[in-house]
């Protein structure tokens, strides 16, 4: 049988691992909330480049053909 101090300590043990779980569980929450919003912020530059990329690519072709 364990003794009364011995079963204090693992309740303090089992107590102290919960808060450090619930812990790391809104760290987790709060990282993938950044990594959701970089994603969206990378789709937007990424939608940004092709559109100056197909901007220039048009002008590009226009030059080229008024210049022949």
């Amino acid at each position: 049988m364990q003794s009364k101090a011995q079963k204090e300590d693992q309740e303090e043990r089992i107590a102290t691992l919960e808060k450090r779980y619930l812990v790391a569980q809104r760290e987790l929450t709060s990282v993938q909330d950044g990594s959701d919003k970089l994603q969206t912020e990378l789709a937007l530059r990424l939608a940004e480049i092709k559109a100056v990329r197909s901007d220039f690519c048009l002008s590009f072709c226009s030059l080229t053909f008024y210049c022949k």
